[in-house]
């Protein structure tokens, strides 16, 4: 399902497109491979004068509250992935918060296990007459 939130409106962000397009990759990936067959994965795009942002929200195994505050660490995978096969070495979302770091922008993940999971990045306005390069 894909959705859209005010986006009738010309909004515009610099963005590194390789980056931009790596962490996408990464986050519906990440959906995908942690929601059970039959689930459902979202994603939204929304604009406000502020920012533009892309969502991402699952109704798969979610993660941890414990492991939340780990997530992005390198080699760090939440102790609940073991219930399902899903491979990785836990890069992917310390990659994800790098680049985004590094395009001024913000990457967030809301959790609730068994109930599902919601990544955000948000890329602010004010930094759109700048070029990032990751």
């Amino acid at each position: 399902i894909f959705e859209t939130s005010d986006v009738g409106r010309q909004a515009g962000i610099w963005a590194d497109a390789r980056a931009l397009k790596q962490i996408l990759h990464n986050i519906v990936g990440n959906a995908i491979k942690f929601t059970n067959s039959g689930g459902t994965i979202r994603l939204a795009l929304s604009a406000t004068d502020q920012s533009v942002s892309f969502k991402v929200m699952d109704d798969g195994i979610g993660i941890d509250r414990q492991d939340l505050d780990r997530l992005g660490g390198l080699f760090v995978r939440g102790r609940h992935v073991t219930r399902m096969p899903a491979p990785g070495a836990g890069l992917g979302l310390s990659i994800c918060y790098r680049l985004a770091q590094e395009m001024e922008a913000n990457l967030t993940i809301e959790s609730e296990l068994d109930v599902g999971t919601t990544v955000t990045l948000t890329f602010d306005h004010v930094n759109a007459g700048q070029q990032h390069h990751a």
